[in-house]
């Protein structure tokens, strides 16, 4: 397989904002303060938010450990696992496996230490290897490769391909991340984003390594999206490729300080608040509707807030409860989010259990039954279906 080189030069394909007009941009912007009353807990059910959810046992055919990313469309589901078995996969909705897409290497048509894969249309698939510097293109229906190497722009700490355009989160030197650079569909004019360095990390360590790979996150009308850095009570909208505002996360209680952070890692900012079981905003978030729904952390627990967009409060949630299968009741929202859609990847282990105590009738509950899922098969597959309105009190 040929090796594509995509050779880049500064001066030529980066198109920066004059120095005055962006720090102008950024003395301007917006910051709204998001008050989470952590007093006033509220209960949500899942009726509320979703109207279908469909249950995807993934056959056993091949071995999944671990279920890092997830994207569909219509047709067919691209399942990562870059943790255990470091495979791409292709399954159809009833979950029956297709075909392998990639495996982990250092050769052509294989990744190492991805960072997302993404169906970017019906034909193809990308997977970004951070490894080995390159975006690996996969044709689902033939199965042919292409490798686009990107060494010219190193030290990348996320990928994201929506809009029709590529969107790069670049680290500096001290392995924190600065700059945000966006490629169109051809990888032949890019733009380069400088990030306010006030609404990064907090941690003053001179070197830093974070452990979490999603730090955009795409707006449902695809016009735009939210940016959020780890260590820090702040996250960014951007609307088309220009700042919009900025959001301040605070707590009405037990709030971490944010005060001589030099941890190196957000794990070890995670065990400051661990220690006095502390609140913190876990810098994750999505979209449904007219709500963010924001990922929280309490001491080591996860927690949720949806703040309205409309009535600019939010609501804190200790429960959720899945009245719509029936099936569980959690503290939290912690799934992979999709446009439009919620997944939650559940074990085999938990749904065998699910089946075999539970005596209620339920349409769900039945359909597990008669998947007869074992205790070591693959993950099965919650993909819940946001409403088109949704109204939360």
């Amino acid at each position: 397989m040929r090796r594509f080189l995509l050779l880049i030069v500064s001066s030529l394909f980066l198109i920066v904002s004059a120095c005055n007009q962006e720090m102008k941009e950024i003395q301007d912007v917006e910051v709204k303060e998001i008050l989470v009353d952590i007093k006033n807990p509220k209960s949500l059910k899942m009726s509320q938010l979703f109207d279908t959810c469909y249950i995807i046992p993934l056959d056993d055919r091949e071995l999944i450990g671990n279920v890092d990313a997830v994207d569909f469309d219509e047709d067919q589901l691209l399942i990562l696992d870059s943790k255990k078995m470091y495979k791409a996969y292709l399954y159809d909705w009833k979950g029956e496996f297709i075909k392998f897409l990639a495996n982990e290497g250092e050769g052509p048509g294989e990744f190492k230490w991805p960072r997302d894969a993404q169906l970017i249309d019906d034909e193809q698939v990308v997977i970004y290897s951070a490894g080995t510097q390159k975006l690996l293109y996969v044709d689902r229906n033939s199965g042919k490769t292409k490798d686009v190497f990107l060494d010219s722009i190193p030290m990348l700490s996320d990928f994201k391909f929506f809009d029709n355009k590529y969107y790069f989160l670049r680290e500096n030197k001290s392995l924190k991340n600065g700059t945000l650079l966006i490629a169109d569909r051809g990888l032949q004019d890019f733009k380069e984003i400088l990030i306010p360095e006030k609404f990064l990390s907090k941690d003053l360590a001179t070197q830093y390594r974070s452990t979490q790979y999603d730090f955009i996150s795409p707006k449902l009308d695809g016009q735009g999206f939210y940016f959020s850095d780890v260590v820090s009570p702040y996250f960014l909208e951007y609307k088309q490729d220009s700042l919009y505002k900025a959001y301040l996360i605070k707590f009405s209680d037990r709030e971490v300080s944010y005060d001589n952070i030099e941890g190196g890692t957000d794990r070890s900012f995670r065990k400051i608040a661990s220690r006095e079981n502390l609140f913190y905003f876990s810098n994750e978030l999505f979209e449904a509707g007219d709500y963010l729904f924001l990922y929280l952390g309490e001491g080591n627990a996860v927690r949720t807030a949806v703040y309205d967009k409309r009535s600019e409060k939010s609501i804190y949630v200790n429960e959720i409860e899945d009245d719509l299968t029936g099936l569980f009741t959690a503290n939290a929202l912690a799934g992979k989010p999709q446009s439009g859609f919620y997944v939650e990847v559940v074990p085999a282990e938990w749904i065998n259990e699910l089946v075999e105590n539970s005596v209620d009738a339920n349409p769900y509950l039945d359909l597990l039954r008669k998947a007869t899922i074992k205790r070591d098969d693959n993950p099965v597959l919650f993909i819940y279906r946001f409403k088109e309105d949704i109204v939360l009190e």
